[in-house]
């Protein structure tokens, strides 16, 4: 019979990108610099190496893929030895069939990397299972029902106060792409009817932590972080301090730990954290909603566990008999986990956990007090009422175009 003649052009990215294990290699560019790169996927662990075109010697990766999100996080080491505390990381995720887009993010900068799918797929050595179609965004969700999400989640990226921030900081769009579905699937998944409602849920995300997007170049996604180190001599690096965001007050020296302990552990503080212990630093703001305190950790992870919610963290199952939800012993898991910060998110402003007001007292069927909401989360409502109100009419303006939520809505009913 006649020899087949197979096809020497790069298999889809999809394809192998959702698979548990892979290599495949790309070319493209880390700011302005050309770099080429290859990446092996075995289940959630992903290593690989990049080199920049002209130079000699590769600097090697290592880190995790995130199945909810498909982001891949990755820790750069070179020949000098292992990975420190102040490596740079890359952030990875699929944009098209053949396209990966990202950023690099060092001590003081972050650039923008976009790679290009540059062979076919290779398969590990040894017997293999029969390949694996590519996955949706979300597993437990119908295909249809994902694409719908991806494409909303396309138009929410061009509302201005979104599309000026990517502008000014091109390696948010990533975290923004990523994250984004994880919140709407989770106001899919606790029924928030309202498109008011999750309007103001994303304009919350947005304006605590841009979605993900790291405030600093030394900070970490979804967790807050402390305001920059100060000199009372620059020159010289004398008198470091830093002054605090909550207290005001003047905090000597460069100790992060002393810095939460004074934000949020006074006496009095109002998110239950007990003075003369760690709980300002232990309990400080994780997650979407920039969750914060001992009570509020105590009181999220007694909501999960009634709203029977699972999920993982480092190859461990929470939620269940074996492994409970408990955040206050495990409280960057909120950080770690955007599911979890997403269900903390929604389920948190839904059922009035953190301020005991609901969503529904301010954004109902007649009523639409996006200022006064804030206090949903937060009673700085004279400092930030009217600016996250205006994101929540952008974000709303997308939701109510063509009944565009409650589309969504019906097609993931459907689709149970």
């Amino acid at each position: 019979s006649q020899a087949v003649q197979r096809s020497t052009s790069p298999a889809p990215l999809g394809e192998s990108w959702f698979s548990l294990n892979w290599t495949q290699s790309f070319s493209g560019v880390l700011g302005t610099h050309p770099i080429t790169l290859t990446l092996t996927r075995a289940g959630s662990k992903v290593s690989g190496q990049y080199q920049y075109v002209g130079r000699k010697g590769q600097l090697a990766l290592s880190g995790s893929i995130n199945p909810g999100s498909n982001m891949m996080t990755l820790t750069e080491s070179d020949a000098a030895g292992p990975a420190r505390g102040d490596s740079p990381v890359l952030i990875l995720s699929p944009n098209s069939d053949t396209v990966v887009q990202g950023a690099w993010r060092g001590p003081k900068s972050e650039l923008p990397i976009s790679l290009q799918l540059t062979a076919p797929q290779q398969q590990p050595a040894g017997p293999q299972k029969q390949s694996t179609p590519p996955q949706p965004a979300s597993p437990t969700l119908p295909s249809a029902v994902n694409t719908a999400i991806l494409a909303l989640r396309d138009q929410l990226l061009l509302v201005p106060a979104l599309a000026r921030e990517i502008r000014l900081n091109p390696g948010m769009r990533h975290y923004a792409e990523a994250h984004v579905p994880i919140i709407l699937t989770e106001a899919l998944t606790e029924n928030i009817v309202l498109p008011s409602q999750v309007s103001y849920v994303l304009a919350t995300a947005f304006h605590e932590t841009r979605f993900g997007f790291p405030k600093y170049a030394r900070s970490r996604s979804l967790e807050e972080d402390s305001n920059p180190l100060l000199y009372d001599n620059p020159r010289t690096k004398t008198g470091p301090h830093r002054m605090n965001h909550v207290s005001g007050r003047r905090d000597e020296g460069n100790d992060v730990q002393a810095y939460f302990n004074e934000a949020y552990g006074r006496r009095g503080n109002p998110v239950g954290n007990r003075p003369g212990t760690n709980d300002g630093y232990d309990y400080l703001g994780r997650g979407f909603v920039q969750l914060t305190g001992r009570e509020n950790y105590q009181k999220m992870s007694l909501a999960l566990t009634r709203e029977h919610f699972l999920y993982s963290c480092d190859g461990i199952e929470y939620g269940g008999p074996d492994h409970p939800i408990d955040l206050l012993k495990n409280p960057d898991h909120v950080r770690k986990v955007p599911e979890l910060a997403a269900r903390v998110l929604v389920s948190g402003m839904h059922l009035g956990l953190f301020n005991g007001q609901t969503m529904d007292k301010y954004i109902g069927a007649q009523t639409q007090d996006f200022r006064r909401a804030r206090i949903v989360v937060n009673n700085d409502v004279a400092v930030n009422g009217e600016l996250i109100a205006g994101y929540a009419v952008q974000f709303n303006a997308v939701l109510t175009a063509r009944d565009a939520w409650k589309q969504l809505m019906t097609a993931f009913r459907d689709g149970k």
